[in-house]
């Protein structure tokens, strides 16, 4: 099941500037695309779906931006975990 995102795409446009996102379960990229667009720092783009982040490198292509952006193809719960741990190493 897909719903339309525009509503989501126009929040994270209000929310995004000068954030770091993280975008899990990328699919196509399109609310990291959105973030890009409000001016986010830095955007992680994450899937397990290389042929998915392909699309996603395509949208990104068709919407340059200054956001510093990683994709990154992987088990979402994973890299969550990941990033998780290596925050409370940070702190």
């Amino acid at each position: 099941l897909y719903l339309d995102m525009r509503a989501g795409r126009r929040r994270v446009r209000e929310l995004a500037a000068g954030k770091s996102v993280l975008n899990l379960f990328a699919y196509t990229g399109s609310l990291g695309v959105a973030a890009a667009a409000a001016g986010a720092k830095e955007l992680w783009q994450v899937d397990f779906s290389a042929s998915a982040l392909g699309v996603c490198t395509a949208n990104h292509e068709l919407n340059p931006s200054d956001t510093d952006v990683v994709l990154l193809e992987g088990d979402c719960l994973a890299v969550l975990r990941q990033l998780a741990g290596q925050r409370v190493q940070r702190a």
